[in-house]
């Protein structure tokens, strides 16, 4: 085996290497090999000697040598291969170099292939890999330039990726939210010059391959005399949101309070005009005979620059418009207690939805019509009792008419509310229809999603539609959605008319 002049000096640096030497033909023949003393084969170099390597090692090692054999004959050198081998304590890996001996056409060459033992160096790294897979946290290895070197499968989740997809071809920088990114940069710079000038860990926004946004709480440190990071990425997405509710809950007990101080202080003025407005009534119809008598004396009679009959019609008014408008302050007062309850200690009771429809027009039909040219009420006629709590369906219905005065955004712009019952009459079916801009295609099935919203940040919370849905299911009902880009969107409560428990004992 390579017979050159000075054969001493080579056979003692042979002598003197750990790996395991082979001569083997372009078929696979094995003509000659080296083993080292302590080679975890722990087999003398006759077992193989006069063998081919496919009866010497199992199917897929003895494929990959034989490529390797092939491509070395081919080109001269191949390196990098692996291959696993068995041996008395398990299974051994091999780093795998081959390259062509003497010369002569390709065909004709006998190949030395080197086998480095790394079977120690891979459990290690596959110890530290499964450590890696195993963190519970989302968790990559990235170069000074922001390259991913390494991602185990949690990233590989939360950023939407295969890994190697990811792996040597993606930066971290890819996956921040845009509003994260230059304070992000700032601190990889610092770190860069100093590891203790930038904060190790902190909150950031990752956004995902479907455009989904996590959340994240980033933990980030150098490796040492290495110019990568790690960094941890622990998706508190849920917690932000439960925070978030917990907060927004208090926020209404809080409202609710409020609503109901402030209820308090309304009615006690109002309640002056309401006892005082009859009185006032009488005084006037008391004085009523002494005018009567003074237009008998002057059939010209002038009040305030008024005609005396035209005086006493609009005395007549002016008092019945403020009853009614005391009556609409105590209605209005009273709707809104009801609101701020939410229907929480509300048990289940028949209730016409005409007569609720009613309420909610009183609460917010002013607000609709301010922002839609129509808005209309269709109520189909003789529409049974459904059983329900009546606070809770007009918190839906209150949430669905506002979202359509603000989605419809033409000219002619229109909200109709439509009721009618269903034509095998288990249902009934309320309609919030408008001609607004619609929802496109690839949002129509996240606006039921808790926080989903389209809106600007303080014009909603994506809450509403969610609670909706919610609201509809514990009544045994559905929420449904039927939407064009550019034609609007027509929203159908469904109730049925058979409560869920009455529903289930019915044939």
């Amino acid at each position: 085996m390579l017979q050159n002049t000075n054969q001493d000096q080579l056979e003692a640096v042979l002598l003197a290497l750990t790996d395991l030497i082979f001569e083997v033909s372009r078929d696979g023949w094995i003509r000659d090999c080296r083993l080292p003393d302590d080679s975890r084969l722990r087999v003398k170099p006759e077992h193989f000697l006069g063998k081919r390597i496919s009866e010497v090692a199992p199917g897929p090692a003895a494929r990959v040598i034989m490529n390797a054999i092939d491509q070395a004959a081919e080109h001269g050198r191949y390196s990098g291969a692996r291959c696993c081998l068995d041996t008395q304590d398990g299974p051994a890996w091999f780093k795998l170099s081959a390259a062509a001996k003497g010369e002569g056409e390709p065909a004709g060459r006998s190949v030395v292939v080197l086998l480095r033992d790394i079977t120690d160096q891979k459990r290690s790294v596959d110890r530290y890999r499964a450590i890696f897979e195993t963190t519970g946290t989302a968790t990559l290895f990235f170069e000074h330039d922001g390259t991913i070197t390494l991602a185990n499968e949690e990233f590989a989740k939360l950023a939407g990726y295969p890994r190697e997809e990811i792996e040597g071809k993606k930066t971290w920088m890819e996956f921040i939210d845009v509003s994260y990114l230059p304070m992000m940069l700032r601190y990889h710079l610092l770190r860069s010059t100093d590891p203790d000038a930038a904060p190790r860990a902190y909150e950031t926004r990752v956004v995902s391959r479907s455009g989904r946004r996590h959340d994240i709480l980033i933990t980030i440190s150098r490796i040492p005399e290495s110019t990568q990071r790690v960094a941890s990425f622990l998706d508190i997405t849920e917690r932000k949101r439960t925070e978030t509710q917990m907060f927004r809950a208090e926020k209404m007990a809080s409202l609710g309070q409020i609503v109901a101080g402030v209820a308090h202080e309304i009615n006690n003025p109002n309640s002056f005009i309401r006892f005082n407005l009859p009185i006032l009534r009488r005084y006037l119809e008391a004085m009523r005979p002494v005018l009567d008598c003074a237009k008998h004396d002057d059939p010209d009679l002038v009040l305030l620059q008024m005609p005396y009959q035209d005086f006493w019609a609009d005395v007549t008014r002016l008092i019945e418009t403020m009853e009614h408008g005391s009556q609409r302050i105590t209605d209005i007062v009273s709707e809104l207690r009801a609101h701020v309850k939410n229907g929480e200690d509300e048990e289940p009771r028949p209730a016409r939805l005409d007569t609720i429809i009613g309420t909610v027009v009183a609460l917010i039909g002013k607000q609709v019509q301010s922002l839609v040219r129509r808005f209309d009420v269709e109520i189909e006629a003789g529409l049974p009792p459904c059983p329900m709590k009546a606070g809770r369906i007009e918190q839906v219905l209150i949430n669905l008419l506002l979202n359509a005065g603000q989605a419809a955004d033409k000219e002619d712009s229109r909200v109709l509310l439509s009721v009618r019952q269903s034509q095998d009459g288990r249902w009934i079916e309320l309609r919030v229809a408008d001609n607004g801009c619609g929802i496109p295609e690839d949002a129509l099935h996240r606006i039921f999603e808790p926080f989903y919203t389209s809106k600007s940040r303080d014009a909603g919370t994506g809450l509403g539609l969610s609670i909706a849905q919610r609201i509809l299911a514990e009544h045994g009902g559905r929420l449904e959605v039927v939407s064009h880009v550019g034609e609007g969107s027509t929203f159908t409560a469904c109730l049925p008319v058979f409560g869920p428990a009455e529903k289930e004992g019915r044939p």
